[in-house]
């Protein structure tokens, strides 16, 4: 019908004195139609009201029977939204009335049971109206198992105390919390963390925190009601110190054995307490070893008594260990010519009247006599201002190293000094 108004409307507001005009006609004429026009229109809208169809987009689905899944143990896992296009049919004027709050489209949850489930959507309409289309259909709705676990609660920190001291064990008003959700959220939560900040601490902390659920990824994993929201820390902040340790060591080795040296792992300690009782320690003293009847190397774990309230930082028990080896003798064999003659003048000569070889005899622990030489030891006598003449003369023994014992055999050698 519009169509056809707007071509009367054309036609009468023409130049009427246009030549060959198939609409010439007086204009009162013209008028006329028009007037017809929209008296014929009004009356097909307002008396005949044809039917039409139009589009309703976005129509959100309300979902029933949602607190009946709840009492067979069964819970929604999307709880998202769900909206519908629906196309309807009516008279005209029905149509431009309905409003969308007139629009009901439902899903019924009754009877359907845990996994995905494809269900129908229904829609609720005026007597008046007609629906044609709904798009989707349906929806898929996911059902969980509702399950419940018991966790233990973590604590994790950010940052760290100030310089010099340390934060001990944590305590906490609660040490577990009851969970309670789909079962697919619930197996998905590997942690329950409560953070505390430490913030450059000097003194105790407490702080109420917020409970946390993490997956393996650290997310947070949603849809799951907690038994509390928050907890209480509190953290002890004492200081720290570093102290050496200090090991002694009680009675006679076997005899023929040496205590080499000893080694104290670690050799200092982290002392933790009030500053006011550390400041009083300037060394930790361990319990004395006993040496009575050892005879070999060995590691012995230390006890180290602290003062009351100090506690030792420490992943592993200090240890000492004490190396022990065998005293052992050793010869060394020297030819005469070996012998450096000290203070001969360059125009006499010595000769040794004991012709032959004499001996060195080296005691001292196992290492030392392992890798002893005779380049190791100077053999020596001494002639200066000496006339010619026999002479008995000490050997002089003049070692790199010192050893536990050092003799010569013979002591003395005979000797006679003459011009060359």
């Amino acid at each position: 019908m519009k169509p056809i108004i707007s071509k009367i409307i054309k036609v009468l507001f023409s130049n009427p004195n246009t030549p060959n005009d198939p609409s010439k006609g007086s204009f009162m004429t013209k008028v006329l139609s028009v007037v017809i026009a929209l008296v014929l229109w009004m009356y097909v809208i307002g008396g005949v009201n044809p039917e039409n169809t139009q589009n309703f987009r976005n129509i959100p689905v309300q979902l029933l029977n949602t607190e009946q899944l709840k009492e067979s143990g069964l819970v929604l896992i999307n709880e998202n939204e769900f909206f519908v296009n629906l196309k309807l049919r009516g008279r005209m004027s029905d149509l431009s009335d309905l409003k969308t709050e007139q629009i009901r489209a439902i899903a019924d949850l009754r009877g359907f049971s845990k996994g995905e489930n494809n269900v129908t959507v229904e829609v609720i309409l005026p007597s008046t109206i007609d629906l044609q289309e709904v798009n989707p259909s349906k929806i898929k709705i996911n059902i969980d198992q509702i399950i419940q676990k018991t966790k233990s609660i973590e604590v994790e920190y950010i940052g760290s105390t100030a310089r010099g001291f340390i934060d001990r064990t944590p305590i906490i008003s609660e040490s577990e919390v009851i969970i309670s959700g789909p079962k697919t959220y619930v197996d998905s939560v590997d942690k329950v963390v409560a953070t505390i900040n430490l913030n450059n601490a000097s003194s105790d902390i407490t702080q109420i925190v917020p409970i946390e659920l993490l997956d393996k990824n650290r997310e947070k994993v949603p849809h799951i009601t907690i038994d509390k929201k928050d907890i209480e820390i509190a953290i002890p902040v004492l200081s720290i110190k570093t102290v050496p340790i200090i090991t002694s060591t009680l009675g006679p080795i076997t005899s023929g054995y040496e205590l080499v040296s000893m080694e104290t792992i670690p050799a200092t300690a982290q002392i933790i307490g009030e500053a006011v009782v550390l400041d009083q320690i300037d060394n930790l003293k361990a319990d004395t070893i006993s040496l009575n009847g050892l005879s070999f190397s060995q590691t012995i774990p230390l006890n180290i008594p602290v003062p009351e309230n100090v506690t030792i930082k420490t992943s592993s028990i200090p240890i000492v260990k004490l190396y022990i080896e065998k005293i052992i003798g050793k010869t060394l064999n020297y030819e005469v010519s070996e012998i450096k003659i000290k203070g001969l003048n360059e125009n006499k000569k010595v000769e040794f009247l004991n012709a032959g070889n004499f001996d060195m005899i080296v005691s001292d622990i196992e290492s030392v006599i392992n890798s002893l030489s005779k380049e190791d030891i100077n053999v020596m006598m001494d002639v200066t201002d000496l006339e010619d003449g026999s002479y008995n003369l000490p050997i002089s023994i003049e070692p790199i190293n010192k050893y536990k014992s050092l003799i010569s055999q013979p002591l003395f050698m005979d000797i006679s000094i003459a011009e060359k």
